[in-house]
């Protein structure tokens, strides 16, 4: 008889827990694996064996409410009950990673649909943009782990592009994963990005966010200039990028949609 085989996006909605809870337990040991065609495979066996003994986080019942709670207080500016909302969720067992993908993230994006929408002011949004900064930048330790990194990421934002929480994000999530990240933050210069991959040794792969959609020519310049430097691959993503045919036109290898999927096409793309 063959052997059930499921995604690992299968396996995290049957433990009932967020893709990238389900990859670290692939990367601790606790999950067996086996990556196929860039693709992570569990057995069906394997995933029982987890269920049976325990080892799977338990499935947050309450994670709406602390979303719903989050998106509230970000929209009032109230920085201390967004804190105290985000310890309250960490505390029943949230991940960190789970804060920035499923409520930090989620709560950014209706407040910024909101704004186009003519709903809020600018300065709501932007007020809520600060709030969140600083509450990543209170989590960014939980993300330190131990040990030899498994690999090299860098990180920016395009050139003429201020916006970095994503990239603050998504450089926590490549050290969480284990992996060594050089950030280089917002509006990095085409010629500085070239030089950071010509020196970065062991380089494994780029990462591009792109917020502005009146850049494209800086960002074919960036992508350009770095290709100079190196053939790792580079991931680009960000609301400026319409989908994968968009980003690859601009000379990207891969197109991510957010923060975890600019996650997981890094390590499916190392070099």
């Amino acid at each position: 008889m063959k052997a059930e085989v499921l995604s690992l996006q299968d396996a995290a909605d049957e433990l009932g827990v967020h893709y990238m809870t389900a990859y670290r337990y692939v990367r601790l040991g606790k999950l067996i694996a086996e990556k196929s065609g860039g693709v992570w495979e569990v057995l069906r066996s394997d995933l029982d064996d987890l269920i049976q003994s325990g080892g799977q986080q338990p499935a947050a019942k309450s994670t709406k409410r602390w979303d719903e709670q989050l998106l509230a207080v970000l929209l009032a500016g109230d920085e201390g009950a967004a804190w105290q909302v985000v310890e309250s969720a960490l505390a029943s067992g949230r991940e960190p990673s789970a804060i920035y993908s499923e409520m930090i993230s989620p709560a950014l994006r209706e407040i910024g649909n909101q704004w186009e929408r003519g709903e809020i002011d600018v300065v709501d949004e932007h007020r809520a943009s600060q709030i969140a900064t600083r509450i990543v930048g209170r989590l960014s330790p939980r993300f330190h782990r131990r040990g030899r990194p498994k690999g090299t990421f860098i990180v920016a934002a395009a050139p003429g592009d201020f916006h970095t929480l994503a990239v603050m994000m998504l450089s926590d999530q490549i050290r969480g994963a284990g992996y060594h990240t050089i950030d280089l933050g917002g509006a990095v210069p085409v010629e500085s990005l070239r030089r950071a991959a010509a020196e970065t040794q062991s380089l494994s792969a780029i990462a591009i966010s792109a917020f502005r959609p009146d850049n494209e020519a800086e960002i074919r310049a960036a992508i350009a200039a770095a290709r100079t430097a190196t053939d790792v691959p580079i991931i680009l993503g960000g609301p400026a990028i319409d989908g994968p045919n968009h980003a690859k036109g601009l000379g990207a290898t891969a197109y991510a949609e957010d923060v975890d999927d600019a996650l997981v096409a890094l390590i499916s793309h190392e070099t």
